[in-house]
């Protein structure tokens, strides 16, 4: 008896140790003095680095109201005759990813130093773009959306206004991730949007062959995950907070802890980049997406067809939406434009195999540029301390100028 009471007391005594230690580290994370440009607006951002910054906003024919951002270096002027260049953001993220790399220059800085006029787009739902004409994003209508709307609505709005402030008959376009798949969407849908953009270089594109061998990609397209968060009424996911997160602050307090839990999102040690810096990037990763354009993707996952299907309704509300008992395939071979295509050879989202596939589909003479094996994963085009793309981005942008 007295034995199992000292057995007792020392389990008690241990666990009362273990409670104190993880409440002392909690207080200690949520207390960590963070530097202020983990909060920082894009404007922010933009101007404690020394760029010019114009905030737009434009209306799509479907009443979202999307916030579109415009970036000059300091010593020039936003005038018009410059190549302009649309830049579009990933799934969950927003603008912002294109100028918070911490380790290198910031890919739409440099766009902007070598004198190009860049325009940035936050797509329909993330934390900068939620607003509309008739809906209010605490309404369910509001979420009823995912990647083919944004190609079929925002995009080709968003290039007709810059078309028209800047008057010019083309522009360029650098996608990210679902910012590739977006404009496949617009141009193979409306072919002759291909005719306004000049080159599209596209990083990481999505089409319709994808892996997602990530364990944080794999639960968030996971569809009972999503079927949990609907019959809770909750529309959509990986929102934007003004406060930082708890992961940045976790990133900040323990850095080298939180590169090895964080590693799917973004491996910092393939480029020999700071792991304090994957704080500001956990923070500034979170725009938001609707639960629908999750569903999406896991359907395009499940299916992995080389032309993607748009999204499947069900027989029933397919032949109400399209026509058709099944939805329409996105067709490829429906470019105009001339494209770039970069992928990182340790991409495990978009592998340089699953882009073998979807290249295999799209008309070989509009493929201007093709590399497999930058030494990035998939979140590092758009902030990596390697910046070898964008130099060849920048190549190709300045032999292939817009006539």
């Amino acid at each position: 008896m007295v034995l199992l009471k000292a057995l007792l007391s020392g389990i008690a005594a241990t666990a009362a140790v273990g409670i104190a230690s993880y409440y002392g580290l909690q207080y200690y994370i949520s207390h960590a003095k963070l530097p202020p440009e983990l909060t920082y607006t894009f404007e922010e951002l933009c101007t404690s680095k020394g760029y010019k910054v114009q905030t737009h906003q434009i209306t799509t024919n479907d009443g979202y109201i999307l916030c579109l951002y415009r970036i000059s270096a300091k010593d020039q002027d936003f005038v018009k005759g410059k190549t302009p260049v649309l830049m579009v953001h990933g799934l969950t993220h927003h603008a912002s990813s294109y100028v918070i790399s911490q380790k290198s220059k910031a890919p739409a800085f440099a766009l902007a130093d070598e004198g190009f006029d860049v325009w940035l787009l936050n797509t329909r739902g993330n934390h900068l773009s939620r607003k509309h004409e008739t809906l209010d994003a605490n309404q369910p209508e509001y979420w009823e959306w995912c990647a083919n709307h944004i190609g079929a609505n925002d995009i080709p709005k968003t290039i007709d206004y810059i078309l028209e402030q800047t008057e010019k008959p083309k522009l360029n376009y650098i996608g990210h991730s679902q910012g590739c798949f977006v404009l496949f969407q617009c141009v193979c849908f409306r072919p002759d949007y291909g005719d306004k953009v000049n080159v599209a270089a596209l990083m990481a594109p999505v089409a319709g062959f994808i892996s997602v061998d990530t364990a944080y990609l794999r639960q968030l397209l996971n569809p009972p995950f999503l079927e949990v968060y609907e019959k809770k009424g909750i529309n959509f996911l990986v929102n934007y907070s003004e406060t930082p997160n708890y992961p940045a602050r976790l990133a900040y307090a323990f850095p080298r802890y939180a590169a090895w839990k964080y590693q799917d999102k973004l491996d910092l040690y393939l480029n020999n980049e700071d792991p304090k810096d994957l704080a500001i990037y956990l923070q500034k990763f979170c725009g938001g997406t609707s639960i629908m354009n999750l569903k999406y993707w896991s359907q395009v996952l499940k299916e992995r067809s080389p032309l993607p299907y748009s999204y499947d309704y069900g027989e029933e509300k397919n032949r109400e939406v399209y026509g058709t008992s099944k939805p329409p395939q996105m067709q490829l071979s429906n470019l105009r434009c001339k494209v770039a295509l970069l992928y990182g050879k340790y991409d495990t989202v978009i592998t340089p195999e699953d882009g073998k596939v979807s290249i295999s589909q799209m008309p070989q003479d509009k493929i201007i540029f093709q590399k497999f094996d930058y030494n990035q994963d998939h979140a590092g085009f758009a902030v990596s301390a390697n910046q070898e793309h964008m130099a060849d981005i920048l190549k190709i942008f300045k032999e292939n100028p817009i006539e």
